[in-house]
């Protein structure tokens, strides 16, 4: 229960003239100046009635795609045998989805066994979206005081699991480099040229040099190094330091990490490597390298709806026991707090691309603790500094400190635009 100031300028009014009355011996002042006041101490002492409410909720589409329009329908209905006179209610929107259309909240009357209906649009976003409450609040206008509770309904869960690209976007040759192909010591098929030697019989017709033959008139075969597939784990951000955003309004940067590590994984998948998904979060997300449709599928559910990348950062206090290990200033403290987790589970041989927007020095230190562990890294950074401000320009120069620090230890990084397609960005580098 709360009070308002509904009735504050009527009381300081009607007390201004009981004393303008007691001045100036005027009765007919104080008589005037009685009626407000004992209204509003009428009303005062009526505590607004306690909803007995029945809430239910549709929705048009259970498990959307991404930037799909989904439907809610809600509807509350009075239990109660007392007419709330002074209704309002709004339903409690998920973080991360946007109502593009209508509004979840409504005021209105409601008699006994009467319903009160609202509906609304909003843009399916990636992610586990649970609508299960709303806010209630009753009240008689006039009587400064209202009744604020929370209605629990039964949940309604959407799921939103954005698809790796089954084409080889971006360009397999593009994924290959940034996860370091490994080439095999013996010959087969490949790209790279390895020798050219006499014709065996069942050589590949397509590896005869028909162009040699012609020329000296004896068959040879291009050989090729043949190329094994790698083991590639991406790692994904998603510290508290990796939730700014340039538009307050708009997605976190880890949502663009998530953005790279899908379309990253798509195009490896398509190109024959193994992959795996790790979370630089206190909240874990791992899942080991490996290939096929079950895996995509996997793949694909843990990138949208883990909890390590919920809509909400984590707290800084979940990264570990120590907590001066995360307090401050000191962001690298909070990658390394949790890095040691992921880097005890990576296999040995695993390359890693890291994606990261690089928003602190803890992520650089991420990257190069990595590397010196003996694993191949790659670094896919979207850029959240594009804002022009001074605090962006700053933070810009901060950003790109770090770029300069990682490339000078030789750690391949892609830059990447913050509404950029990170498949056209790694297509420009490796076309």
């Amino acid at each position: 229960m709360t009070r308002t100031s509904r009735w504050d300028g009527a009381v300081s009014l009607s007390l201004l003239a009981v004393a303008l009355g007691v001045v100036t011996g005027r009765p007919a002042l104080l008589v005037a100046a009685s009626v407000p006041l004992a209204l509003g101490a009428v009303t005062r002492a009526r505590a607004p009635p306690e909803p007995t409410l029945t809430v239910s909720r549709d929705v048009s589409e259970r498990t959307p795609r991404p930037g799909e329009d989904v439907r809610v329908s809600l509807r509350v209905r009075n239990d109660g045998d007392r007419t709330l006179r002074s209704l309002r209610f709004a339903d409690d929107v998920p973080r991360g989805l946007d109502v593009v259309d209508g509004s979840p909240e409504r005021a209105t009357p409601l008699r006994p066994d009467a319903t009160a209906t609202v509906e609304y649009v909003v843009t399916a976003a990636r992610g586990r979206h649970e609508f299960d409450a709303l806010t209630v609040r009753t009240g008689a206008p006039p009587s400064g005081r209202e009744r604020r509770t929370t209605v629990r309904a039964d949940p309604v869960t959407v799921e939103c699991v954005p698809r790796l690209d089954s084409d080889p976007r971006p360009p397999r040759r593009a994924v290959a480099r940034l996860a370091g192909t490994a080439p095999s010591p013996g010959e087969g098929a490949g790209t790279e040229f390895s020798s050219v030697r006499e014709y065996h019989r069942g050589d590949p017709v397509s590896h005869i040099d028909w162009r040699g033959w012609a020329k000296r008139g004896e068959p040879t075969t291009v050989a090729f190094r043949a190329e094994r597939t790698a083991r590639v784990v991406l790692v994904v951000d998603a510290r508290a330091a990796a939730y700014v955003a340039p538009d307050p309004a708009g997605p976190p940067a880890v949502d663009r990490c998530v953005a790279a590590a899908r379309s990253v994984a798509g195009g490896l998948l398509s190109a024959g490597h193994r992959v795996g998904v790790a979370a630089l979060s206190p909240r874990p997300c791992r899942i080991g390298p490996g290939a096929g449709s079950g895996h995509r599928a996997r793949l694909e559910r843990a990138l949208a709806l883990s909890s390590a990348f919920d809509a909400a950062p984590p707290p800084n206090d979940a990264a570990g026991d120590d907590a001066d290990a995360v307090a401050g200033d000191d962001a690298d403290r909070d990658a390394r707090a949790v890095l040691d987790g992921v880097r005890r589970w990576l296999p040995g041989d695993a390359r890693v691309v890291v994606c990261s927007p690089l928003t602190d020095d803890g992520a650089v230190d991420a990257a190069r603790r990595l590397a010196g562990y003996g694993h191949e890294v790659a670094v896919l950074s979207p850029d959240p500094t594009t804002v022009d401000s001074p605090v962006a320009r700053f933070a810009r120069a901060e950003r790109d400190r770090r770029l300069t620090a990682l490339r000078s230890r030789g750690i391949t990084v892609v830059d990447v635009p913050f509404d950029a397609d990170p498949g056209d960005a790694l297509r420009r580098r490796a076309p």
